[in-house]
């Protein structure tokens, strides 16, 4: 999410130095190895619409309405289950380099420890107590 005023860059470049943190690399799987040369190498700057079409950014929104919808999806994922949240988060991670068939096995993993869990089991009780309520049943 970036304000249209935004612009990314990394600009280590100018001081002899590459990005920490993991950021070239980063960079590179999120964008690809051309926008990661042109965004690291040459230390461009890159606008937050040009962001948004090489994939660096999901939505680009008006100054005047980027707190509103930060805010907006930040209340979003504080009202999603943290342990689920953890767990995409680390399966994501995890599978980016795997083949599918272990990707697979990650992922079944993480969703043995949260079928179990106490939230999936709340969250699906209420989901069908509102589906009866809506249904008349």
């Amino acid at each position: 999410m970036a304000s249209e005023q935004t612009f990314y860059a990394l600009p280590e470049i100018e001081f002899g130095v590459l990005p920490g943190s993991d950021g070239i690399s980063r960079l590179t799987r999120c964008v690809g190895p051309h926008w990661a040369r042109w965004i690291a190498l040459a230390g461009k700057r890159v606008p937050a619409a040009q962001a948004l079409s090489i994939g660096l950014v999901h939505e680009v929104h008006p100054a005047e309405r980027f707190t509103e919808k930060v805010d907006a999806f930040c209340a979003r994922l504080a009202d999603l289950p943290p342990e689920a949240l953890a767990l995409a988060k680390l399966s994501i991670e995890l599978c980016r380099d795997l083949d599918r068939t272990n990707g697979r096995i990650v992922e079944r993993m993480s969703n043995a420890a949260l079928f179990v869990g106490a939230e999936h089991a709340e969250r699906l009780a209420a989901y069908r107590e509102r589906l009866a309520r809506k249904t008349g049943d």
